[in-house]
């Protein structure tokens, strides 16, 4: 699960450049319609990964917290389950309210 995590990071950071690249310049590029549908799709799925980095820092202050009764793959495994749950409702929460 750390493998995963630090995998996630590397797609976390790439995917903030380009969200940040798409929503900086993006309406210079594509037509408006296709700019905004675009954005609607883009948006809700860099939510869901930003609520798995939440379970990353979850994990990381439970493990060094030094919780011997878990193992480590295990505070990976739930606070991952944590962070996707975060992500979705927020995910939901900009497709609902916006």
């Amino acid at each position: 699960m750390a493998i995963l995590y630090e995998l996630i990071k590397i797609i976390f950071l790439l995917l903030t450049i380009l969200i940040c690249i798409f929503f900086l310049r993006g309406h210079y590029i594509l037509p408006s319609q296709t700019f905004a549908l675009a954005g609607k799709i883009l948006l809700p799925v860099y939510l869901i990964l930003c609520g798995v980095m939440v379970g990353y820092i979850i994990a990381q202050i439970m493990v060094a917290k030094g919780d011997e009764k878990m193992q480590p793959s295990r505070i990976y495994v739930r606070a991952f389950t944590i962070g996707i749950v975060v992500g979705v409702i927020a995910a939901l929460l900009y497709i609902f309210l916006s």
